[in-house]
């Protein structure tokens, strides 16, 4: 049986790479408040069938529609349709130190529990309303594609490589005459 080995190695060295693109996208672009997401994403290189992937997991949250990653949603962006939980909101907004306006009067506020709440429900409505990620048109910040895409054919190249090797070696493994 062909065992992938040097393919999943050059799947986890690369996954490696990413990961750290992508941490760093998060960082700079204004993405991180508590850190938590870009702490949780991880590489994970799996096999489904005779098929390897590369993932990257991170920090999820269960809603409604199922389970989502935060990456993904800031990758995506996040669609009108219904509110998000306001909790991660408040956090957010603690995390950010954002500081709070009375929406009629333009004043701002103390930021105690009971408008850190009042703000992160407006929040929480106005991405139901919306979508996420203003900044990027509601349409989230497509990172996947700007970090991926211009090593792509590097990529492609390092796993053919390793594939043939792993083709080779199992070869020889079958019929010690094969070279």
């Amino acid at each position: 049986m062909l065992n992938y080995n040097r393919v999943r190695r050059v799947l986890s060295t690369w996954g490696v790479k990413f990961s750290e693109k992508l941490k760093n996208y998060l960082r700079n672009d204004g993405f991180k408040a508590t850190g938590e997401t870009i702490a949780s994403i991880k590489p994970k290189v799996s096999k489904k069938g005779e098929t390897l992937n590369l993932q990257f997991e991170s920090k999820a949250k269960t809603g409604k529609k199922g389970t989502y990653t935060i990456s993904d949603i800031i990758n995506r962006g996040r669609k009108p349709g219904e509110p998000t939980p306001y909790r991660p909101i408040e956090q957010w907004i603690m995390a950010k130190g954002i500081t709070l306006k009375n929406y009629k009067t333009g004043k701002f506020v103390k930021k105690d529990q009971k408008n850190v709440k009042r703000a992160a429900i407006a929040i929480s409505k106005s991405i139901g309303r919306k979508g996420l990620i203003q900044r990027k048109g509601y349409t989230g910040a497509n990172m996947y594609q700007s970090l991926f895409v211009p090593e792509q054919e590097a990529m492609k190249l390092e796993i053919a490589n390793a594939y043939e090797q792993d083709v080779r070696a199992y070869m020889k493994r079958q019929n010690k005459n094969i070279k």
